[in-house]
């Protein structure tokens, strides 16, 4: 794999990962750890694809578009709905170890390249990636508690 196509691959999945979380964190309103900690998560994504692209412009990398997701989807009113949040978790967490495999591939070809701005830059943003997954893994696990105690006939 060339650069560029490395350098693509974490500006197109970084793009839709800062775009997902922005939107489930929208979507997700009445859940105040989701909508705060999804936005900032959102804010750190987009943070990142701009210092990518500011080190990578002699790679010939693509712009990144705006993080706005174009498909915003009414809020949900109360945390209450814990499935369909548990049903956007899952999907989010997917995206997110798909960019960080991409962060990865890029950070290695960093490495071979010798480019240690590229090597500082594609390490932050491995980084950051891997930490929203545990973060994303953590509110999984807590919502499926909340999902399966709704759910279970014997404390109705």
């Amino acid at each position: 794999m060339r650069m560029a196509g490395a350098i693509d691959d974490v500006v197109e999945s970084q793009t839709r990962f800062a775009r997902d979380l922005l939107r489930i964190a929208e979507h997700h309103i009445g859940d105040a750890d989701m909508h705060r900690a999804g936005r900032t998560a959102a804010e750190h994504a987009g943070t990142q694809l701009r210092q990518l692209t500011n080190t990578v412009a002699h790679y010939g990398a693509h712009p990144i578009e705006d993080l706005e997701p174009s498909d915003r989807q009414q809020p949900v009113a109360t945390a209450a709905d814990g499935a369909l949040l548990l049903v956007d978790l899952r999907r989010l967490y997917l995206t997110a170890r798909e960019t960080e495999i991409a962060w990865v591939v890029l950070h290695r070809s960093a490495l071979v390249a010798q480019d240690d701005d590229l090597v500082t830059v594609t390490r932050e943003g491995w980084h950051q990636t891997v930490s929203t997954c545990h973060w994303l893994r953590t509110r999984i696990e807590e919502v499926t508690l909340g999902v399966v105690m709704e759910s279970d006939p014997r404390r109705a």
